[in-house]
């Protein structure tokens, strides 16, 4: 499989139907305490707003996000993958609670049934469940950690991105490697 193969002919084939979930401040909740706000305090309903210019992860993260929930078929993943131009695909329980990651990377190594390490793994198909090629050692973020901290993070391990949970493990944003260079751009036409 690649990026630019066409959506399969096979219409037997279960079709990921990614759930988009947006999660916005809305205009009633009252903007973040100085100094930080305790994730542990916050739900899905009483995110803050965002920050300009911003300076933790929550002011940068990406709000909408698709998921998956973990025993969905992954169906035609790599159309919507290319569809929608992302490369990384949370994977939550019913609660949305983030239990792993799947990766265009992952993806790939499971359409060829070989894992990272190259050794032999059964191949996957539209049938094969989310939980099954997803990565479950999952680094994340707290929507109070600086950006620095995020991004030397995600250049230390390598990462594309960082989900971005509360203490109780609820998925509400995604940070990636994309909304560092689009906050890049915009501090260099700032100093032009």
């Amino acid at each position: 499989m690649s990026g630019s193969s066409s959506p399969s002919s096979d219409t037997t084939s279960p079709a990921i139907a990614p759930e988009v979930v947006e999660v916005e401040a809305g205009p009633a909740e009252p903007p973040p305490v100085p100094g930080g706000v305790d994730p542990a305090l916050l739900s899905v309903a009483t995110l803050p707003p965002r920050m300009s210019p911003a300076v933790t992860v929550a002011d940068l993260m990406t709000r909408k996000v698709i998921t998956v929930e973990e025993n969905e078929p992954i169906g035609d993943l790599e159309v919507w993958m290319a569809r929608f131009r992302f490369r990384h695909l949370p994977v939550v329980d019913a609660g949305m609670k983030l239990v792993g990651l799947i990766t265009r990377t992952d993806l790939l190594h499971a359409a060829l049934g070989t894992g990272p390490d190259g050794k032999p793994t059964p191949k996957a198909d539209a049938s094969t469940v989310a939980h099954a090629i997803m990565n479950k050692n999952v680094v994340t973020a707290r929507l109070d950690a600086p950006l620095v901290t995020a991004l030397e993070v995600m250049l230390h391990e390598k990462l594309g991105c960082l989900p971005v949970v509360l203490a109780d493990n609820t998925l509400v944003g995604v940070v990636t490697e994309t909304d560092f260079n689009k906050l890049a751009l915009e501090l260099l036409k700032r100093r032009a």
